[in-house]
């Protein structure tokens, strides 16, 4: 008799498969989005022209290396905020998104004060062809220069998710490709096609579909998610906090960081040998971005 009821089906196990099915799928899809974000530039700007092309893959490189480092604090946010959900303390919540936005907020601030100021030092430090120095460095400024909005909409990602709203997540990834498809058609192929921007163009619409994407974001956390962002919580800074993001956090990113050096390094190898089949290479790249 035991032996048969053994075999029986949990059913609180069904309903707990169902419930994580709900909540991942989103995130799948919400992680494909993003990686399709930079397919969508390098597909539109493969009929503009080769350059253009190659001057994104290039300074692409640079910066999926460089937002690595918001995933630190992103990842650990959603596990800390999970435990004092079930617990119900919403000012330890709060506290807990206003160290992440904030800690994300002005890493970011400095890493795009660094892209625009050095991207050419960049860019020339992993040899990319002259050719393509000039289209790569303008991209990678209009784009760098406002990485602050992706590193507040993976932390805004992450609060989502721990509150069990993911499908909102990709519902935001959704918006900014068909933003960013949109403005790629008018300024590539439309009626602004007359400025001649190129590769400009394509950086424009990226931070367009960002800045947008944020702004929906904070409407979503104050009206939904029903959370408090407040200086408030940063007097006297609650370094213990912090400290538990990034103890988290850093060994949660450590593996991709790794993999991403050495896919960089290799890179690198790759554009000193092939220079002269760039726009071959860059659908190989934009995949690993």
């Amino acid at each position: 008799m035991s032996a048969t009821s053994s075999k029986l089906k949990n059913p609180n196990d069904s309903v707990m498969n169902q419930r994580v099915i709900k909540l991942a799928w989103p995130i799948f899809l919400q992680l494909l989005l993003g990686v399709s974000l930079g397919y969508v530039d390098t597909i539109m700007l493969s009929n503009y022209n080769s350059t253009a092309v190659g001057a994104i893959g290039n300074a692409n490189q640079v910066l999926g290396f460089l937002t690595l480092a918001f995933n630190i604090i992103s990842s650990a946010t959603g596990i800390i905020v999970s435990q004092y959900l079930g617990a119900g303390k919403k000012e330890k919540m709060n506290m807990i998104y206003t160290v992440a936005l904030s800690f994300n907020f002005v890493l970011s601030i400095v890493i795009s004060l660094v892209v625009f100021i050095f991207s050419r030092n960049l860019l020339e430090a992993m040899q990319v062809p002259a050719a393509m120095l000039d289209e790569s460095d303008m991209y990678m400024r209009i784009v760098g220069g406002t990485i602050f909005t992706q590193a507040l909409i993976n932390a805004f990602n992450s609060i989502f998710a721990s509150n069990g709203k993911t499908v909102f997540g990709m519902i935001i990834g959704l918006g900014m490709n068909i933003i960013n498809i949109c403005g790629n058609a008018l300024l590539l192929y439309g009626p602004l096609q007359v400025l001649g921007l190129g590769a400009s163009g394509a950086a424009v619409s990226t931070c367009g579909s960002r800045v947008i994407a944020v702004i929906a974001s904070v409407i979503y956390f104050y009206t939904v998610i029903k959370g408090k962002f407040s200086l408030k919580y940063l007097r006297p800074f609650p370094y213990d906090v912090l400290k538990s993001l990034l103890k988290l956090g850093i060994p949660r990113t450590f593996p991709t960081t790794v993999h991403s050096c050495f896919y960089r390094h290799s890179s690198i190898q790759w554009v000193s040998l092939q220079s002269t089949q760039k726009s071959t290479q860059i659908c190989f790249q934009c995949s690993h971005i």
